[in-house]
């Protein structure tokens, strides 16, 4: 029976009422959570067919209602849906494409709340949850080829995709989110997706052309030489693989590449020069980095010439 209200709560006709009950919805779920109520999370896989999905999934109906013509519903399904992500209640990277789309819809720009509501979430969000970095990763790809896929006549058509792409790798950077695994970085994962998304040879031209920007964007962590082995091999490829005949992508694979052997050979550097460091410097108390090896050189130099 507890399913089942909800889905009563769905068939109200009167706009009011309505959009009380859908308020209560979102409260339930989120004090009580989903299993309480024998409910799926949207991107959890399932052997039944899709219809009985469906049906049961009330998650799906609540983000029907992002589409739904009733602006008080929608601000209603987007303020709930977004609390329910915030409380990781929901782990949908589902929910956050189409967060993000209606986001950048130009149909909302007279729509304040909307609006202000999905800001202060995302940047809340991205920087407060443990599992927003994975959610974030997760719906890059899918939003960006939502972008890609949009009829010329379709409102978001006017949105520059890398205005998206830009926002999602800043709501990823490193640091940015105190809570989240210290041993991975999203950008090395997602610079190893963007990369085998171009060695698919699946896009066009110009769409390739937008994920090699988005690499040059990427804060790589470097310290990961594994995820920077496979992204090295991946631009090798992608150097060989690139047709010739485009030269603004062919430039920017390149330039890509350059990037990143530029910052491994600096990195070599650092670390011979540490490994050839006198070994009473590494002994000394307090000498834990670059820094403080370098105040004593210093000091030690400006000991000499007062003498």
């Amino acid at each position: 029976a507890k399913e089942y209200f909800f889905f009563f709560c769905f068939k109200i006709t009167k706009n009011d009422l309505s959009i009380t009950a859908l308020k209560c919805v979102f409260d339930l779920l989120l004090v009580y959570g989903l299993s309480y109520f024998n409910i799926q999370d949207p991107d959890e896989e399932t052997n039944e067919g899709p219809e009985e999905t469906e049906q049961k999934n009330l998650v799906v109906l609540l983000m029907s209602l992002l589409e739904c013509k009733s602006d008080d519903k929608k601000r209603v399904a987007v303020t709930g849906l977004s609390k329910l992500l915030f409380s990781g209640r929901v782990k949908s990277s589902k929910l956050v494409v189409k967060l993000i789309m209606l986001w950048f819809d130009p149909n909302y720009e007279c729509d304040p709340y909307i609006r202000q509501t999905l800001g202060i979430f995302f940047r809340m969000f991205a920087t407060s949850c443990s599992h927003a970095p994975q959610l974030l990763l997760q719906a890059f790809l899918p939003t960006i080829k939502k972008f890609f896929a949009l009829d010329f006549t379709d409102p978001l058509a006017e949105i520059d995709v890398e205005t998206v792409a830009n926002l999602m790798v800043d709501l990823t950077r490193p640091n940015i989110n105190k809570r989240a695994p210290k041993d991975q970085s999203i950008h090395n994962q997602l610079a190893i997706k963007l990369c085998e998304e171009v060695l698919t040879e699946e896009y066009e031209p110009v769409n390739c052309i937008v994920f090699l920007k988005i690499l040059g964007h990427l804060e790589l962590n470097y310290d990961l030489t594994t995820d920077i082995a496979i992204i090295s091999a991946l631009v090798a490829r992608m150097v060989k693989t690139t047709s010739k005949s485009d030269k603004h992508l062919q430039r920017l694979v390149v330039k890509f590449e350059m990037t990143l052997q530029a910052q491994l050979d600096r990195n070599k550097t650092v670390s011979t020069v540490n490994n050839t460091l006198p070994a009473e410097l590494s002994l000394q108390s307090g000498v834990t980095s670059q820094t403080s090896a370098s105040q004593i050189l210093l000091g030690d130099r400006e000991n000499m010439v007062s003498e």
